[in-house]
């Protein structure tokens, strides 16, 4: 035996006791995978190829904290030979009831007339606290996940919805590993804006879902994407219960030309120096007031957000009144 050995088993003890409570974790979130049978204990995957965005359902077998800054790891031991890899994936949205078929749009090509009913449903749920969403309950949990399919688990999971009987829908049968995340705290602040470019939507969704819809925050949430489809595809889906509220202002660009945009589409890229400082007019005109920015996307996003932030606080605002959180919006 040498000279360290007993720190040495230390950290394996505490390596087998982290693998510990990760398997017990996922057999809790997973127990009906493994006893039960039927639609309940599986995923339901579809693709939408003109937007080529996965949306992956998830109902676990336990409830769990669910809400913004929120991430899963992903099993898909069906689809590879490799069962134990897994890919870390952001909560998009989620419900804990399952039967409330607007609080997760279940289309993208849901009728406007319904924009209402979704509004107060959303709103009934996110103005639950955050412990109620974390309790534990009988399974009713159903999670949203949204990827693009690049290579990997999330082109063989494209694959398999395109060569099922519907070619846009399937079951597939999934572990899932989590939550794990810290989410922002953002109740202190009058004003939220959400920022976010490409795929960072699914990370500003949940935020735009807990703090919009309260009634105690006014939300400014800026939407770039590149496709047409997919910015039709977030506001007849996910977007559509905050298009019309009052405390909400969404600003959509679309960074690709298009032969037809929407009414309320601006295209090209947010000015994002232009959208901060119209926040810091908000704040001069009212010394009582704070600002919290949430950003996701890629880097050159994140950097000019992070910049104009900064000038902000030392030209004109005092620190105190204005936070930056920046979401992961890679791994």
């Amino acid at each position: 035996m040498g000279e360290y050995d007993p720190y040495l088993w230390v950290c394996v003890g505490f390596w087998a006791f982290d693998r510990l409570i990760r398997l017990l974790r996922m057999l809790l979130l997973n127990y009906r995978l493994f006893f039960f049978s039927g639609k309940a204990s599986k995923a339901t995957a579809s693709y939408d190829s003109a937007s080529d965005v996965i949306r992956l359902k998830v109902r676990p077998s336990t409830r769990f904290m669910v809400g913004p800054g929120v991430h899963y790891y992903i099993y898909t031991p069906t689809l590879s030979f490799k069962f134990w890899e897994n890919h870390p994936f952001t909560l998009a949205n989620w419900t804990n009831d399952v039967h409330d078929s607007s609080a997760i749009p279940q289309s993208p090509t849901s009728h406007a007339s319904d924009q209402i009913v979704a509004e107060k449903n959303t709103a009934r749920i996110s103005t639950t606290s955050h412990d109620s969403d974390s309790t534990a309950g009988d399974g009713s949990q159903e999670l949203l996940f949204m990827m693009r399919p690049y290579k990997g688990m999330t082109k063989d999971l494209k694959n398999k919805i395109l060569k099922s009987p519907s070619g846009t829908s399937t079951d597939v049968s999934i572990f899932i590993e989590g939550p794990y995340g810290v989410p922002a705290s953002l109740d202190r602040h009058e004003r939220i804006l959400l920022i976010s470019g490409g795929s960072g939507i699914t990370a500003i969704l949940p935020y735009l879902k807990r703090y919009g819809l309260s009634g105690q925050h006014f939300v400014r949430c800026v939407c770039s994407v590149r496709e047409h489809a997919l910015l039709s595809d977030l506001m007849r889906g996910e977007l559509a219960p905050f298009m019309n509220h009052g405390n909400i202002r969404m600003n959509l660009h679309l960074t690709r030309a298009a032969n037809e945009v929407e009414e309320e589409v601006f295209p090209g890229r947010p000015d994002i120096a232009n959208i901060l400082e119209d926040e810091c007019l908000q704040l001069e005109s009212n010394n009582e007031s704070s600002l919290a920015v949430v950003v996701c996307g890629p880097a050159r996003l994140a950097d000019d957000v992070r910049r104009e932030v900064v000038r902000i606080i030392g030209d004109r605002i005092d620190a105190s009144r204005i936070s930056l959180h920046e979401e992961a919006f890679g791994w």
